[in-house]
């Protein structure tokens, strides 16, 4: 992939402001059509809790209309030009050619970084055909390069040495080994630190490889419709949850002064080796806001095939959990996140028990009522992904957005047989604290 074919990606912002309306019609249609033809006493916990449920999805998503880029003013942009930025690469046996072309994204942003930080953790893949190569590019352009082959200690580790190649450094920013950076990614990631309460900024993540299987395909749809959805209603607020270590800039603070406290965190006496971005959010957060631009583009690879996609999923639903009891005890209680959560802890429960009374009264509905339930969820789930037909990719077609977005019922299914199972599983394993993919 060279740079003249590495995707970039924009949002057609009148087509998700109609596609938004579309989807808040359609979910309180799904409301009323469910008040309307609602019959028979065997299914009323069903309908109170999916009721509830559609409630709250519908004031998230009402919230999420209003989400807008960041902006900045030409004097403001003059203030950002004068803030240092490092950006901080972990690096584990990552395919060389993949993690040499993120590195050449970085080099080639239309806003450079002051400087770039490798940390390769203990790969037994030999790097320096990759290193010789990028700091010679990154040197015709002014960038400074650090490259540091380290014991194989994990990636908080090769993210706090990282860092540690530049203290003085006003923004640091993350990048994983395999994704890609859209050109415009830093440029628009600054922006919103135009407010001094802004502590952190999550990019937007996209998948890069995602035409390979359906797998990938599914997982662009659930992580763009989580973008524009879930953390683009809490950005309105300052109470982005968490960030995507492919994409996300940190005021340098938030990483310095609490780096004893990211290295130490342990569950059970056991070092926890992931969870990391959801980690120095919650820093973030302790200090100020957290949100989300969502003009800041990275491309970053998603597994394509059952494994890879459970054990990923297993760790991220495991680090949720344990995050979720930090958050609940160093939030404010006064704050939106704090509410946020509880509500988002709600919602998975009232699903778990709207998933075992539908088993309970399957038989008891008629085929028509359980048509009924089907029909509403899935017309709130297409309301949910609608505004993914707003999203422009230079590497993909209209045919194929239309195609990952046909992939909708696809998605839902597999949430509610498969990884609804698969997070009860991880809840209740939670003190497994190891990458699950990665030595350490």
């Amino acid at each position: 992939m060279d740079g003249s074919r590495r995707p970039e990606a924009r949002w057609a912002l009148a087509g998700t402001r109609r596609l938004g309306a579309v989807g808040v019609l359609l979910i309180f249609a799904a409301v009323l059509w469910m008040v309307v033809h609602h019959r028979g006493t065997p299914v009323i916990a069903v309908f109170v809790v999916w009721l509830l449920t559609a409630l709250l999805v519908s004031v998230q998503f009402v919230a999420s209309l209003y989400a807008r880029p960041f902006g900045a003013s030409p004097a403001k942009l003059a203030e950002l030009d004068r803030l240092s930025v490092a950006v901080l690469v972990p690096c584990f046996n990552e395919e060389p050619s993949l993690l040499e072309e993120s590195l050449r994204s970085i080099v080639e942003q239309s806003r450079a970084p002051t400087a770039i930080s490798v940390i390769d953790d203990g790969s037994s893949i030999d790097y320096r055909w990759v290193e010789q190569r990028i700091r010679a590019e990154a040197a015709a352009s002014g960038i400074r390069v650090h490259w540091r082959k380290t014991r194989n200690h994990g990636k908080r580790y090769a993210l706090i040495n990282a860092a540690r190649q530049e203290p003085d450094i006003d923004i640091y920013m993350t990048v994983d080994s395999d994704s890609v950076l859209d050109r415009a990614a830093i440029e628009e990631g600054l922006k919103p630190f135009t407010d001094v309460r802004v502590q952190s900024v999550a990019g937007f993540l996209l998948v890069l490889n995602y035409s390979e299987s359906w797998l990938s395909r599914m997982m662009e749809l659930v992580i763009v419709s989580w973008g524009q959805f879930e953390r683009s209603a809490l950005s309105i607020t300052g109470s982005v949850l968490v960030n995507s270590g492919a994409c996300a800039f940190y005021r340098s603070e938030v990483i310095r002064e609490n780096a004893a406290n990211f290295l130490s965190e342990t569950i059970l006496g056991r070092p926890m080796s992931f969870s990391d971005d959801s980690l120095l959010t919650l820093f973030a957060l302790e200090r100020g806001r957290a949100v989300q631009q969502p003009t800041s583009f990275a491309f970053s690879r998603m597994p394509t095939s059952l494994r890879p996609h459970l054990v990923q999923q297993a760790r991220w639903m495991r680090g949720a959990f344990v995050r979720g009891w930090w958050r609940f005890k160093y939030l404010s209680v006064g704050s939106v996140a704090y509410w946020v959560l509880a509500l988002k802890w709600f919602q998975f429960f009232s699903n778990t028990v709207l998933a075992v009374v539908l088993l309970a009264a399957l038989f008891t509905m008629t085929p028509g009522t359980v048509a009924l339930f089907g029909a509403g969820w899935l017309a709130v789930q297409y309301a949910i992904s609608s505004r993914y037909l707003a999203l422009r990719r230079s590497d993909q077609s209209r045919r194929q957005r239309w195609g990952v977005y046909a992939l909708v019922p696809v998605m839902v299914l597999w949430q509610v047989v498969i990884l609804h199972q698969l997070r009860l599983y991880a809840y209740a394993t939670f003190a497994r604290t190891g990458w699950g993919s990665r030595t350490t």
